[in-house]
């Protein structure tokens, strides 16, 4: 399947608010374990897993060739830059070819998207040096991973939902990050036709308190979250139809908490964020039955 690169730069100031869910027509199958989430296929087959934070960008590289992959990223630092990962065994059914990168362009990283026949699955991005720079995750776009697919940066949240709407889209990661010119926003989108095709809704700089009552009143699946700013005051998410399977997610977590909410729940995490509030560092984290896996962490090295 062709991929679909689009990169839109606007430099405009807009002020940062909380979105109105971006509802799109729901197909009449969608609650059950095979719905596709993120970007690829939600998997509650027991593996194992790791997830580390204070990762340094030699460490990260090690840890992309330790046999595991990388289902979440984040930059928590830029000088020196540094990670919060968590990540699957990469094998059996999480078996995929796959590439992380950092501290690359835009145009850096489109240049090797297409050779590689590659789509992101995990984005971020970061200011250095008044740069953007971006930290990618990628899997090949073959097979029943192929999907047609776009990704923006530099754009205004304004422009998330013309976007997805003109080009029958849905998001699959929402990522914002301060430049000189205010806030923008990166976003990773694939089709939402066919066996992809769902309701689905974002919100940005909603607060948690808010996020946890519309997750209740939508029955929603919580399928990213990034915290908006170093304190966590507020989040960007994406959210979609509820899977079939339990899962936990919350915010404003210990490192002892993540391991508690993991191991009461026999779970694995599917998307982890970190950032401080008072000094003290936090986590917000969304975990996914995984009954038979023993997590792991560490911690700044």
């Amino acid at each position: 399947m062709k991929t679909d690169l689009k990169v839109r730069a606007v430099l405009a100031f807009v002020a940062v608010m909380v979105a109105a869910c971006a509802d799109m027509a729901a197909p009449e199958d969608v609650g059950h374990e095979e719905q596709a989430a993120l970007a690829e296929t939600l998997n509650v087959t027991p593996t194992a897993w790791v997830w580390y934070y204070g990762v340094s960008a030699d460490q990260l590289t090690s840890l992309a060739n330790s046999g595991y992959r990388i289902v979440s990223l984040q930059v928590t630092q830029t000088s020196p830059l540094a990670f919060t990962v968590a990540m699957v065994q990469n094998t059996g059914t999480y078996a995929k070819m796959w590439w992380v990168y950092y501290g690359l362009s835009g145009d850096q990283l489109s240049a090797y998207v297409g050779p590689l026949n590659a789509r992101i699955v995990v984005l971020d991005a970061y200011e250095d040096n008044g740069s953007t720079l971006f930290a990618a995750v990628l899997i090949s776009n073959t097979g029943a991973d192929a999907k047609a697919w776009s990704w923006y940066y530099g754009i205004n949240a304004s422009d998330i939902t013309p976007l997805a709407v003109d080009n029958n889209m849905r998001l699959v990661d929402l990522r914002s990050y301060a430049t000189p010119w205010g806030t923008r926003y990166a976003v990773v989108m694939i089709s939402n036709t066919g066996a992809d095709a769902m309701w689905w809704g974002y919100y940005y700089g909603i607060p948690g308190s808010q996020l946890a009552s519309t997750i209740q009143q939508e029955n929603a699946f919580l399928v990213s979250i990034q915290p908006t700013d170093a304190s966590g005051s507020a989040f960007n998410v994406i959210l979609e139809p509820s899977p079939g399977v339990p899962y936990w997610w919350n915010y404003n977590l210990s490192a002892a908490d993540v391991g508690n909410l993991v191991t009461q729940h026999g779970a694995r995490l599917l998307d982890v964020k970190s950032y401080h509030v008072n000094g003290a560092l936090q986590f917000a984290a969304v975990a996914v039955p995984n009954t038979s896996s023993t997590p792991s962490r560490i911690g700044h090295l």
